[in-house]
């Protein structure tokens, strides 16, 4: 068990697991890293009756796998994480689902902390990613901003920036975290037998 435990964690992103949970920690426990890095893990009775969202719940996605695997069965869905039990998305959940680049991750788990605790946080989204907010549902106390230098000019203690742009230097209060849309191209036009290595020297040039 431990050695194909071993082989599915490193090679797929998400782990259902058919065991007690006790079991199941006690096999992960040596795998585990970090919830950026570590697959979502869901853990099922034998009888199918529940389904525990074990680790990796947002970034992860555990807890959308449980949540779809106790759809299929009909079996009670287990999920734990305060953001969920809230009823709203959490932000670093948002993130992963847009695919958005986050900045900083140590500082996303700060913000989603504190957008459980329910402190002022205002975030702004470039206009190519503004369906998100009807995709979400709740964000809780998080407040869209029209135009980022609105957002950078405000006096809410958390700020996200959803852009392409770097704002760092120009924020002028608060916490600020940058997320990055993955809405920029590069076009590339070469002849017949240019290496790899010289397309991407001169796109690293160019930029």
């Amino acid at each position: 068990l431990s050695g194909a435990v071993a082989e599915a964690y490193a090679a797929h992103r998400g782990l259902a697991l058919i065991m007690a949970v006790g079991v199941a920690v006690r096999v992960l426990s040596r795998h585990l890293r970090d919830k950026w890095e570590d697959p979502g893990v869901v853990v099922m009775d034998e009888e199918g009756k529940n389904v525990v969202s074990l680790a990796s719940g947002h970034w992860g996605g555990a807890n959308r796998l449980a949540r779809e695997i106790a759809f299929l069965l009909g079996a009670n869905c287990v999920v734990t994480n305060a953001s969920d039990v809230s009823g709203i998305m959490s932000l670093d959940s948002l993130c992963r689902d847009m695919g958005w680049k986050v900045e900083d991750r140590r500082l996303l788990a700060r913000l989603v902390s504190a957008q459980v605790k329910g402190e002022r946080i205002g975030i702004y989204v470039e206009e190519s990613e503004r369906g998100v907010f009807e995709k979400a549902g709740s964000l809780g106390n998080v407040e869209p901003y029209p135009d980022l230098e609105g957002l950078l000019r405000s006096a809410v203690d958390w700020k996200v920036a959803v852009t392409s742009r770097r704002c760092a230097g120009l924020n002028a209060h608060g916490v600020l975290l940058e997320a990055r849309p993955g809405n920029l191209s590069v076009g590339i036009g070469c002849r017949l037998g240019v290496t790899r290595e010289e397309i991407a020297e001169a796109v690293k040039t160019a930029l």
